[in-house]
């Protein structure tokens, strides 16, 4: 409050590092084996005062990025400890680097990637149909990402159930809507 009173304000802020490969030390196998395929770099998302989060961003390549991380969708908490579910928290185009690539087509190479991992630790995948019109979303402007004003919370929907197979999952987000579990089916699951 202090700080408003005497003129200052928040700006959201990013810290990236440089880009990575399967040479990493990886906390997560199934890391490790999407990093064979794409690089990747950690990204810190510096939201408000009071919030970050902290994500792989995924290079699927054509200028189309992932930012991925492990949660637990029943307490909303990064699980670090826990590879059984994968949230993908941004798919997005970038802005200098996109040529035109369709981005879904592009996470669907990805998840098959990771469907095709032997010994796969992952059983979840899912997501949020978040549309521009819901949120501040100006940290976003870190990313570089290229905005599309289509992209609303009820055609992400229609089109993530289309595309990926998504389904209402019985977590809940932070805004009370069910989180969208994608179709996913590991060939060679680990439990």
């Amino acid at each position: 409050m202090l700080r408003k009173m005497l003129g200052y304000e928040f700006k959201p802020q990013a810290n990236f590092s440089d880009v990575r490969d399967s040479s990493f030390r990886f906390k997560h196998s199934f890391n490790k084996w999407l990093a064979e395929k794409y690089e990747f770099r950690t990204t810190n998302l510096v939201i408000s005062e009071e919030y970050k989060t902290l994500s792989l961003d995924w290079d699927l390549r054509d200028g189309v990025h992932l930012a991925t991380q492990t949660m637990n969708p029943a307490t909303l908490e990064i699980a670090d400890d826990d590879s059984k579910n994968l949230y993908l928290l941004f798919l997005y185009r970038k802005r200098g680097e996109w040529n035109g690539a369709n981005a879904l087509k592009k996470l669907k190479e990805f998840l098959r990637h990771l469907e095709a991992m032997p010994l796969n630790p992952v059983q979840n995948v899912f997501l949020r149909a978040t549309g521009i019109e819901q949120h501040n979303w100006k940290h976003l402007e870190k990313l570089e990402y290229i905005p599309e004003e289509k992209a609303t919370s009820e055609r992400l929907l229609k089109v993530y159930r289309k595309i990926l197979g998504c389904t209402d999952w019985k977590y809940l987000d932070v805004d009370g809507l069910p989180y969208q579990k994608v179709k996913y089916r590991p060939q060679n699951p680990k439990y």
